[in-house]
């Protein structure tokens, strides 16, 4: 009985094959993949494993996110056609579809922390379509697309927000935002370091600035020659200014979980900013 039924099962599979193969290609096959991927129909591993292997598809360890959406949010992507075959054609390892009312571009490489050439196509994209592209950070599980797809959306709307001139945003670019966004309003200034308080206290009763000074002085990886020329400061200049921040606030600039804590400050006040104009507007 069970042989007979062996039988049966491989000569439904002989059967059906051939058709299955002549109406989906691999690259369609692939595409249906990452639809369903992001429309959660497809949440099991060992299912994903085998829609790959039907699609031929062998991807390598790394994987981002991108999305690309259109200037306004009401219409969609002018030429979305010409866009997947370009970015099939340029980026043969990627996989591009069309999600929502934008595309989403499963970026896929194996070196990681690479950029190029991916890079480099998407902010052209952007600039010759007017698009806004968003970019998750790196990850390696695909079952997890949904997730990474969700933060490279909210990397472009919260550009739109703190940067709107910007056209391309990774996700950590913005990720201090995105927290902020997520802590209630009232909240929000407990979660500011003390020192930041004294020092932004500071520069409201003397003008001073100190807050900017410290927080390119991070920026610029703790450089003063590089934080001096984004100021556009004497190398002297800057170093009283950074005594002065130090004799003020009383934070050590040697300690990293300390600039790290006063850079998180610096984006929770101008979150709070931003708030407060919108809703003046």
């Amino acid at each position: 009985m069970y042989k007979r039924q062996a039988w049966v099962i491989r000569t439904l599979e002989t059967m059906i094959e051939p058709s299955h193969l002549a109406t989906w290609d691999e690259e369609t096959i692939g595409d249906s993949l990452i639809v369903d991927l992001l429309q959660g129909r497809l949440q099991q591993a060992t299912l994903l494993n085998d829609r790959m292997r039907a699609a031929g598809w062998r991807p390598q360890r790394n994987f981002r996110c991108a999305v690309l959406l259109p200037d306004s949010p009401e219409k969609g992507i002018a030429n979305a056609d010409y866009l997947l075959h370009l970015l099939r054609r340029t980026l043969p390892l990627c996989r591009a579809v069309r999600y929502q009312n934008g595309l989403v571009v499963l970026l896929n490489f194996a070196q990681e922390g690479g950029l190029e050439p991916y890079d480099g196509l998407l902010r052209q994209l952007a600039d010759e379509y007017d698009l806004f592209v968003g970019i998750s950070s790196e990850f390696r599980r695909l079952i997890r697309l949904p997730l990474y797809c969700g933060t490279a959306r909210e990397a472009v709307r919260l550009s739109r927000r703190v940067a709107p001139q910007r056209r391309v945003t990774y996700f950590c670019d913005v990720m201090p935002f995105a927290m902020a966004s997520r802590i209630e309003p009232e909240a929000r200034t407990a979660f500011k370091q003390t020192k930041y308080k004294i020092l932004a206290d500071h520069d409201r009763r003397h003008g001073t600035g100190l807050c900017q000074t410290l927080q390119a002085y991070i920026q610029c990886g703790c450089s003063t020659v590089q934080a001096a020329e984004k100021l556009f400061l004497h190398r002297n200049t800057l170093s009283h200014r950074l005594d002065k921040i130090v004799e003020i606030s009383g934070i050590d600039l040697k300690n990293g979980e300390e600039l790290t804590h006063f850079l998180f400050s610096c984006r929770l006040a101008q979150w709070d900013a931003l708030c407060r104009d919108e809703k003046e507007e």
